[in-house]
């Protein structure tokens, strides 16, 4: 059922229905959330990381995959260019591991290096997928490396133990990082992230640039998972029973008319590649 669910809204031959995509826009008035409230965090937490300041956060619990929490809208304008520029400038550069590296002599100029060229899809930077930071996740053995690869940025750890608190994981504490780039026609098969060898703290992830379907289940591809709209500046938490579950992104959302490059500053080229790009940051705890 996961996989018809995910191939519906893959399809490219016909635009599928959103009908059914759960919209976070209007999130107060659905009936398959649970709304709570937690306190604001401090103003210096908010201005270092971008967030937005709100009297109270807003949390949404999904009712059909409990300890699923969603918090749209999180950061400011500012605050998600921030983090879109550390993806592209800091996130891949080494000791952090790339799939480039085996690729690219240099892999540490991909941003600079795309400066010139006018066609993105001959970027340096649009061949980058994912980037791994603390300890490294082989994609092949799925297991983590035994030692971290490289210091997790402060700002990482910072914001996920900020979104575990939220949710009651006052104890989180961030290991390891996969920064995934995506680009309109991508997309991240049915999968469940149970790598970690401490899978009771929660996985915190970080969206920004387009849109894009998430579909999310139980612990067997047998059960229809449920189909979410993720939008720049959303957080996902991951915890208890939905920690474990497949999830997916079938379909990044094409950009839309007015997303284009004004200028040739090194501003708007962050722009145009954001107008086309979708990067998640998803922070992990790897031991207890």
């Amino acid at each position: 059922i996961f996989k018809q669910t995910f191939k519906y809204y893959k399809q490219k031959a016909t635009q599928p229905s959103f009908d059914d995509v759960i919209d976070f826009k209007n999130a107060r008035n659905l009936d398959s959330v649970i709304v709570k409230q937690v306190p604001s965090p401090s103003n210096d937490l908010i201005g270092e990381l971008g967030l937005k300041y709100k009297e109270n956060w807003e949390i949404y619990e999904l009712k059909k995959v409990p300890g699923l929490f969603i918090i749209p809208n999180s950061f400011t304008d500012k605050g998600r260019r921030m983090w879109a520029n550390k993806c592209v400038t800091e996130y891949f550069k080494k000791p952090h591991e790339t799939n480039v590296d085996p690729f690219d002599d240099n892999p540490d100029k991909m941003w600079e290096s795309s400066y010139s060229l006018s066609l993105l899809k001959c970027c340096p930077i649009w061949k980058l997928r994912w980037a791994t930071l603390g300890y490294h996740h082989n994609w092949n053995s799925k297991q983590y490396s035994e030692q971290p690869c490289s210091e997790l940025p402060s700002e990482l750890r910072k914001t996920s133990k900020l979104f575990a608190s939220m949710i009651g994981t006052d104890d989180f504490k961030a290991e390891a990082s996969i920064v995934n780039y995506y680009h309109v026609g991508n997309a991240l098969s049915p999968h469940d992230d149970t790598s970690e060898l401490y899978l009771e703290a929660p996985l915190v992830s970080l969206s920004f640039g387009l849109s894009a379907v998430f579909l999310i289940g139980g612990t067997s591809k047998d059960q229809k998972p449920e189909a979410l709209f993720i939008r720049s500046g959303d957080v996902i938490i991951m915890s208890g029973a939905s920690r474990l579950a497949y999830h997916a992104v079938p379909r990044i959302l094409k950009p839309t008319s007015d997303a284009q490059l004004k200028s040739s500053s090194v501003a708007d080229n962050l722009d145009l590649f954001m107008s086309h790009s979708r990067l998640n940051i998803n922070i992990r705890q790897v031991h207890s």
